[in-house]
């Protein structure tokens, strides 16, 4: 019977340390091809180069011993922390910001000195780690922020799953200083520790999930950008005509299944009830079809121009969405001409809505600089009846009542029969 040396069964330094720098240099070599063929989303750019530095710094830890001390523990190190840092400027330019200032590029300078020059800070194993899995905590903090951002401005669940890895990074830095301070290990190489091989191991698994992240979430938001554009106004962000009557009429099939249920419910309901009351007589609520002019919004394009008709459209669409519920639904039929679809609503409550709406709006025109005049609105209404579920019968009897606004002086809101 063979018997096996349990010290072979933990991870050897040295081969972790290679076999993580030639993952992350393939990393690296991938995103920098992708970021050939995307040359505009220079955030891949900015992690290819992370992860290429990185690989060198890697590289040269486990080369320690055989080059010089000076590349294998300041410069390594400095590779390896700016390489975290060039994936945290990637993740600012993912999301849309500025990249740092120049000044803050002296972390690598820092890092170098900190750790080249004979001190305190750089004379044992445990000082160095310290100093390094400090810089690299930090660092994880800092992308642990921006993801939240990114997670806030675009609700993209891959931030989610990114905020977990780093957050697991970020606890075993801290583990990690802790743990050589209780094993202090004074040569890294020539005397492994299984600890900080089990823990170099960990980083290699997530230094290669967070890369994985990385390219899902950037194909998450490409994703959602094509659908965005596909349902999306161009100028104003609300749906698109085709979105807005594919969106309606979905929620008009799910109202008459309700309105079936609820009436056999209500003729049951009617035959226990005493003669002459009906549940006919209690209000009546259900949805609304609203269309919406800009009054003389040609005026508004030959007297200010392009731009402050592009600027009205979009007032319109940002006062509406703050004044309508979030169930309601918001699209633009091209032009000046808006549609909203409100749900669980009676004629008094439409009335009121579109009120407020033509309210704001003309209060918010004249307080916008670009646009300086009151601007109106001329607003149709047509309520949803179980006997007319035509969509584009709806809206023919909603553009009556529009027009009839219209006919009467503009500025005004106009219930449909």
């Amino acid at each position: 019977m063979t018997n096996t040396n349990p010290s072979l069964m933990f991870f050897e330094v040295r081969t972790v340390l290679a076999v993580t720098s030639g993952i992350a240099l393939l990393l690296g070599a991938a995103q920098f091809y992708a970021w050939r063929l995307r040359p505009k989303d220079r955030y891949i750019l900015f992690w290819g180069l992370g992860n290429m530095l990185a690989a060198i710094g890697l590289a040269l830890v486990s080369l320690r011993g055989f080059v010089n001390a000076l590349l294998s523990i300041p410069m390594a190190n400095t590779l390896i922390v700016g390489g975290l840092y060039l994936s945290w400027v990637g993740l600012r330019c993912f999301g849309q910001k500025r990249p740092p200032p120049k000044a803050w590029w002296s972390i690598f300078a820092v890092c170098f000195v900190a750790l080249a020059i004979p001190s305190p800070i750089s004379a044992t194993l445990g000082h160095r780690m310290t100093v390094v899995a400090s810089l690299l905590s930090l660092l994880s903090i800092m992308i642990i922020g921006e993801l939240r951002s990114i997670l806030r401005a675009q609700n993209l669940r891959m931030a989610r799953f990114l905020i977990a890895l780093f957050s697991m990074f970020l606890a075993g830095n801290i583990i990690r200083v802790a743990m050589m301070w209780i094993d202090p290990v004074n040569h890294l190489i020539k005397v492994p520790s299984p600890i900080v091989g089990f823990t170099l191991a960990m980083s290699l698994a997530l230094l290669t999930a967070w890369n994985m992240g990385f390219m899902l979430m950037a194909a998450e938001q490409l994703q959602k950008s094509l659908m965005d554009a596909a349902t999306l106004d161009g100028l104003t962000g609300v749906l698109n005509r085709v979105a807005f009557e594919t969106t309606v009429q979905r929620q008009m099939m799910q109202s008459s299944h309700v309105h079936n249920d609820a009436k056999r419910h209500e003729d049951r309901g009617n035959s226990r009830m005493p003669v002459g009351e009906s549940s006919a007589e209690l209000p009546q609520v259900g949805d609304a079809l609203l269309t919406i002019d800009i009054d003389e919004f040609k005026q508004v394009n030959d007297q200010y121009g392009h731009d402050a008709g592009d600027a009205l459209l979009r007032l319109f669409a940002d006062i509406a969405r703050g004044s309508l519920r979030s169930r309601d639904v918001l699209g633009r039929r091209g032009g000046d001409e808006f549609t909203i679809f409100l749900k669980d609503v009676d004629e008094e409550i439409a009335m009121r809505i579109a009120e407020r709406l033509r309210k704001n709006f003309s209060h918010g025109s004249q307080c916008d600089p670009l646009i300086g005049r009151s601007a109106t609105l001329s607003v149709g209404i047509i309520m949803v009846t179980a006997e007319q579920l035509s969509f584009d019968g709806l809206l023919a009897k909603a553009d009556a009542a529009l027009y009839r606004a219209k006919g009467d002086g503009r500025n005004r809101v106009m219930l449909g029969a």
